[in-house]
C-alpha cells in the first residue's frame, strides 16, 4: 500500500512538469533558450519530497510535492497530497507580467488548475476527485516563505 505514495508522487510530478505555466513560475522566462534541458532544470525546483535548499547562494523557488495515506478501511484508503510553493522573500514580487498576485499566488494557481483541472489526473491516482481541503503558511529563519496547498482523494486500497 505504501508503494503507491511514490506512484501518487510521480503522476503528480509529470502533470506538474509538463505544464507551461508551472515552468515558466520555477524556471524563469527563457528557459527552454539555456544550455540545460528544462527537465535537469525542473529537477532542482520541482521536488518529490519537502527538501528545498534554503542554503542555496541564491534565492530560489521550489514546488515541492509530498504524499500521506491519513487513513484506510476495507476497501479503500485516503490519500493526502501536499504541495509547498515557496521561494525567497526576495523572490515573492518578480512573478511574471499578466497576472494578478505573488510569485507564491501565482504558483499556487497554476499547481491548482493542474491537479484539480484533470479528470485524467485525478483517476490516475484515485476515485473520485482531488478536493483541496487546506492552505496553510510556510515561513522559515533563511528568509523563504510559501503557502502550503492539502487536497485529499480517496482510493482503492
Amino acid at each position: 500500500m505504501l508503494y503507491d505514495i511514490g506512484s501518487m508522487k510521480e503522476v503528480i510530478y509529470r502533470a506538474l512538469s509538463d505544464s507551461e505555466s508551472i515552468r515558466l513560475l520555477l524556471l524563469g522566462s527563457g528557459y527552454e533558450n539555456r544550455e540545460e534541458s528544462t527537465e535537469v532544470q525542473l529537477s532542482r525546483h520541482l521536488l518529490k519530497s519537502f527538501t528545498p535548499d534554503e542554503a542555496a547562494a541564491d534565492p530560489q523557488v521550489y514546488l515541492c510535492i509530498e504524499a500521506l495515506i491519513t487513513g484506510t478501511t476495507r476497501t479503500t484508503k485516503n490519500c493526502r497530497i501536499m504541495l509547498y510553493a515557496v521561494c525567497h522573500h526576495s523572490l515573492v514580487d518578480t512573478a511574471p507580467a499578466g497576472g494578478a498576485g505573488t510569485l507564491i499566488d501565482r504558483l499556487c494557481k497554476a499547481a491548482d488548475e493542474v491537479l484539480c483541472g484533470s479528470s485524467a489526473l485525478s483517476r490516475s491516482i484515485g476515485i473520485g476527485s482531488l478536493t483541496l481541503e487546506n492552505t496553510g503558511m510556510y515561513k522559515s529563519d533563511t528568509g523563504y516563505y510559501g503557502i502550503i496547498m492539502e487536497y485529499s482523494i480517496p482510493s482503492y486500497r
